[in-house]
């Protein structure tokens, strides 16, 4: 119906959507948002205020919108009443987003709702709170909403999501706070630094900021972030534990550095295997912590076997140096 792209499409949606099912309801409201018109969008709009969707509409229907951005930024104002509802809030905040970083609307626009925004925070961060397995992709969208409107009111919401225990979401709003100049919880950024997932990202962002000073001692060393490096490679694999075996300085694609081998345990009890992974190139100066060279692999061709030890990290080195380029010398190309 919808690559028919014709009036009676759009028709067809308009007149079914008051007596559809909840589901019927955002798949004709898709269809009504890929007819890029100002009189096809202020009937969208009409429906939506008159009866909005139980269900929050996906993909299919913000996808569109946010493809005819000059279109929906003549609609949104008189959307944002719908912040208050649960299922159009999502929707109405990764648009007011899209629009304010592309200049056709300003932040100041939602101040009247800042309340409904930080209501809908509320209620996710409860959410969040209440089940460590809780995410929304979205919720990271309403992070960086908060983050625009930047007052004392929002940067105080900021600094509670920094506290999630989802370490991704506490990092979105770590930099959120950093980008609005605000300080950060001792607690967010040790738990942050602990976690071998956002490690290192949390110090590029310290460091981004020239805040290297907060990063915990404990875990600012090569040694430390090529653990984490290592983890973030072998996410897709679930690692059940990363144990740090030895260094070695190399010639590594000719220039004198440092690697870190490690051993990784994937899945457990009598299912268990094992694999060789290194992280690195690293600079010889040991201070030297971040390395924008720096990456790991795992070894997959064969089980980690220490009695091989030898032949397998000469050949992981080897895998390791035919995807690798150093930055500079790629930054000299470009």
């Amino acid at each position: 119906i919808v690559d028919l792209k014709d009036s009676s499409s759009f028709n067809f949606a308009k007149n079914n959507y008051a007596v559809a099912d909840d589901t019927t309801k955002n798949m004709l409201l898709s269809i009504m948002a890929s007819f890029h018109t100002k009189e096809y969008y202020n009937v969208l709009k009409t429906l939506l205020l008159k009866q909005p969707p139980v269900l929050e509409p996906g993909y299919n229907f913000t996808n569109p919108l946010s493809d005819s951005l000059e279109l929906t930024a003549t609609i949104l104002p008189d959307l944002l009443p719908l912040l208050k509802d649960t299922a159009m809030a999502p929707v109405i905040i990764s648009l007011s987003n899209k629009l304010i970083d592309s200049g056709l609307i300003k932040e100041n626009i939602l101040e009247p709702f800042q309340g409904d925004i930080l209501n809908f925070s509320d209620k996710e961060f409860a959410a969040f709170k209440a089940d460590s397995d809780y995410f929304k992709y979205s919720d990271y969208q309403l992070i960086q909403l908060i983050e625009k409107m930047n007052n004392a009111e929002c940067n105080s919401k900021l600094q509670k999501w920094s506290l999630v225990s989802q370490s991704y979401m506490s990092l979105r709003a770590v930099n959120s706070l950093l980008r609005n100049k605000q300080d950060i919880s001792p607690k967010a950024i040790q738990a942050l630094a602990k976690n071998r997932d956002t490690r290192t990202d949390l110090y590029d962002s310290l460091k981004a900021y020239h805040k290297t000073d907060l990063f915990p001692a404990s875990y600012l060393s090569q040694q430390s972030f090529g653990e984490s490096y290592i983890y973030v490679a072998a996410e897709d694999d679930n690692p059940l534990a990363v144990n740090y075996l030895s260094q070695k300085i190399i010639n590594f694609k000719g220039r004198q550095s440092k690697v870190y081998f490690y051993k990784v345990t994937f899945r457990d009890g009598d299912d268990s295997t094992y694999s060789l992974a290194c992280a690195g190139p690293f600079g010889l100066n040991l201070e030297d912590v971040s390395s924008k060279d720096a990456s790991a692999e795992i070894y997959y061709e064969e089980n980690f076997d220490k009695s091989k030890m030898k032949e397998q990290t000469e050949a992981l080195i080897q895998q390791m140096e035919k995807r690798f380029e150093w930055k500079d010398e790629k930054d000299k190309i470009k």
